[in-house]
């Protein structure tokens, strides 16, 4: 991984290679934007729309030792300037497009392109909270309005016009190799994995495996052969960070393009369908299934050779990445998923039209019904709790605190906890610097939804995790599954920049606060934290049992600064007070919030100082209560 110090020196020197453009920024925040790019939001000092800057070396970002060619950005500029002449695609209230390219600094491989503000790709939004609120009327709509838009774009690069444009992307061998690589190469790396599995597969995957390789050197002129996105799944497809509401306006931006290259078009179509079925099979999100549906009706009819193929490259992507992306499940269903995954390869090389048509799991995608609908199998499928709200499989967590009482003090001598409550936000990464600046650290109880959200700033939430801060659960703030569309709506107008309190709901919506949470933290982490405070720090019997099920470490507060009320650089000095009070009365763990601007710049340095003077050390709140860092998270219930 690149160290933080390399990262700050990329931005530094984008910042140096645009100063004297149009584009020059106030202002470059970095985004996590896949694994190979250095990817930067801006904000142009000579205009109120943020920008996208996209920076390529001869490595991977975020792993210096996988090298790349710095020159695939070239590809993936040269597509997105021709794309430029294929008009937006909407239908259903629902846009779709891609970004334009401002400004391309080809000697330092730099692309400046447009932004979707407030935007999460679609990945994260369907294992969100976000998704519940999506009918199957609304999902099936996002699935049809890509599915004619990948239909559009596939044929678009067939007319007499892209002439030049296939012979380009005809050249794009890196990208090419690169698919190749992560999918039909891996699939016989994955077999060691699973021998149980996949051992007796492994001349059918050889097979396979030469079949792709043959592939590569077909020409444009192929039947279902042209030009393709290359990497086309739901981690390239951005989508705005709020609910979809039918009726309401929607943008799907389609990001990434350096795979572009010459190929079969099923790779484009399997890809999606692939990832929008693991959605269902290891979080069981009904909206990856709606949207799948969608998605073939608008793509439109196969043929039959094409429909087979893509039911072979559907299993294989659940063979090869079904089993490689962490958090997803369990052991059990991570296995089940290779095993649906194996099956799809083979009936689909066997072209076997009789088991899928028994099998009716995609059989829309043509006229023959060949391909599956995916519906059998997951039926079948032993479905991750998360989003079931089945909150009864929960892992022991061997920790000398108790669960479900209320803990307002510090047990560790000379300590004191400063603890921020409703981020995270825009304000964040500053209080991040003024505690580094002291060498403090603290605690953070991050909403899911909140000013901002926990999908709307990803990257800040690493940082706090990397730089030894603790993270904590302060609810969810999601509308429920159950809700009507005008409850959702009210909903929304009302709790937007807001968090709910946890007596005021039933048993089982303050459990789905909580585990709605922890599954936003698990997308992005790979686990979620023990230690949660209350909203407003009110509670119930009921809500502390449910907390207590859970097995929750809840934190009040001794030190409550109360400076959502004074949040105005003329009156901070009334927290400050009330602080410096409640810390000589003996209070150890400090209330604050980093989303109030005047918190973040004027009261936290303030009481920083005042703890130092005190001689007193600024820990985490595990640390002040003896907790080991082993007892601070989870990876699973």
């Amino acid at each position: 991984m690149a160290n933080a110090e390399e990262k700050d020196e990329v931005r530094d020197q984008i910042a140096k290679q645009i100063l004297h453009t149009p584009f020059a920024c106030s202002s470059l925040s970095r985004l996590s934007g896949g694994n190979a790019n250095f990817v930067y939001r801006g904000k142009p000092s000579s205009s109120p729309n943020s920008i996208v800057i996209k920076h390529s070396k001869d490595y991977g970002a975020f792993n210096p030792n996988f090298k790349l060619d710095a020159k695939r950005c070239h590809f993936e500029e040269a597509i997105l300037q021709a794309l430029d002449g294929l008009p937006d695609h909407s239908q259903e209230n629902i846009t779709v497009k891609t970004p334009r390219v401002f400004h391309f600094d080809r000697e330092n491989n730099i692309q400046i392109m447009e932004d979707l503000p407030n935007s999460l790709d679609l990945k994260n939004f369907l294992l969100s909270n976000l998704s519940h609120g999506v009918s199957e009327s609304s999902g099936r709509s996002l699935g049809r309005s890509l599915g004619t838009w990948l239909r559009s774009f596939h044929h678009w690069g067939s007319n007499s016009e892209q002439a030049e444009s296939r012979s380009l992307f005809a050249k794009n061998e890196t990208g090419k190799d690169l698919k190749f690589y992560i999918y039909y190469s891996m699939l016989i790396d994955t077999i060691a994995t699973f021998p149980g599995i996949l051992e007796e597969s492994r001349g059918l995957f050889e097979k396979v495996k030469n079949f792709a390789a043959a592939e590569l050197k077909k020409s444009d002129q192929h039947e279902d052969f042209g030009i393709i996105h290359g990497d086309f799944w739901t981690g390239n497809v951005l989508v705005a960070d709020f609910p979809l509401i039918e009726q309401s306006q929607t943008k799907l931006l389609v990001v990434d393009w350096e795979l572009c290259q010459i190929g079969n078009r099923a790779l484009d179509l399997a890809q999606m369908i692939a990832e929008l079925y693991e959605a269902k099979l290891f979080r069981n999100v009904d909206c990856g299934i709606w949207m799948i549906d969608g998605l073939v009706e608008g793509y439109g009819p196969l043929s039959e050779e094409m429909a087979f193929r893509t039911a072979i490259h559907v299993g294989v992507h659940l063979v090869v990445w079904g089993s490689r992306v962490a958090g997803w499940g369990s052991q059990q269903q991570v296995e089940e998923v290779v095993k649906v995954g194996r099956e799809l390869i083979e009936q689909g090389w066997n072209k076997n039209r009789a088991w899928f048509e028994r099998v009716p799991l995609l059989a829309t995608i043509s006229h023959a019904a060949v391909i599956p609908r995916l519906q059998h199998e997951l039926r079948a499928l032993p479905f991750n709790t998360s989003l079931d709200h089945s909150h009864n499989l929960r892992c022991t967590v061997h920790s000398e605190l108790p669960v479900g009482a209320i803990l307002n003090q510090c047990t560790v001598p000379g300590t004191v906890a400063l603890t921020f409550d409703d981020g995270p936000y825009i304000y964040t990464p500053e209080i991040l610097d003024t505690l580094s600046a002291h060498d403090a650290l603290a605690t953070f109880f991050f909403n899911g939804i909140n000013r901002g959200s926990i999908n709307g700033f990803p990257e800040v939430v690493r940082r706090v995790f990397s730089e030894g801060h603790q993270l904590g659960s302060h609810s969810s703030v999601c509308p429920f599954p159950n809700q009507t569309k005008t409850q959702l709506t009210l909903h929304l107008e009302t709790n937007r920049y807001n968090h709910l309190s946890l007596p005021s709901l039933s048993y089982s919506a303050i459990i789905d606060q909580m585990t709605t949470l922890e599954n936003t933290y698990m997308n992005l982490l790979g686990f979620y934290p023990t230690f949660m405070r209350f909203p407003y720090l009110q509670t119930s019997p009921e809500s502390l049992s449910a907390m207590a099920e859970l097995g929750y470490t809840i934190i009040g507060a001794s030190v409550d600064t109360k400076d959502y009320e004074n949040d105005d650089p003329g009156i901070s000095w009334r927290s400050f007070e009330k602080f410096k009070a409640e810390l000589a009365a003996g209070g150890t763990i400090v209330l604050a919030h980093d989303t109030h601007q005047t918190t973040v710049q004027v009261l936290v340095e303030n009481m920083l100082e005042e703890i130092e003077k005190r001689g007193l050390k600024m820990v985490t709140v595990g640390e002040c209560l003896g907790e080991g860092k082993e007892f601070w998270y989870r990876n699973g219930r």
